[in-house]
């Protein structure tokens, strides 16, 4: 991968432009030949393109990161509008009544329900 602001200060240099794979064939080349400045100068170069490689894959990674949860938001609160518009559609209203009294329903209730708690059938 080419990086091109690790090669700033590199203009008019046997390794202008190249990626981290040239630098290292250079590197072995220049060790070949016995250039161990050359050779330092070029594996110095190698990690700082690496590096900037990485740098650049970490960043692309958190931007995407931070556009998909961005997504995933603004996906919930679609749908939460979806979710609450039948309800602003359509109300209902409930009619409400009161409880009845103690001497209405409510011992026939309870006496029903102990007769089925204790037989274990419906009476």
């Amino acid at each position: 991968m080419l990086i091109g602001g690790a090669t700033a200060g590199a203009e008019g240099t046997v390794y202008e432009g190249k990626t981290c794979a040239e630098l290292g064939a250079m590197v072995r080349e220049a060790q070949e030949a016995g250039d161990e400045a050359l050779a330092e100068e070029l594996q110095t170069r190698c990690n700082l393109v690496m590096n900037a490689s990485f740098l650049r894959a970490s960043r692309f990674t958190s931007v995407v990161s931070s556009g998909l949860s961005a997504l995933v938001m603004g996906l919930g609160v679609v749908l939460g509008f979806i979710g609450a518009a039948p309800l602003k559609i359509a109300p209902t209203k409930v009619a409400v009544t009161a409880w009845p009294s103690e001497s209405q329903q409510a011992p026939a209730l309870f006496l029903h329900l102990c007769a089925v708690s204790r037989s274990g059938a419906v009476a």
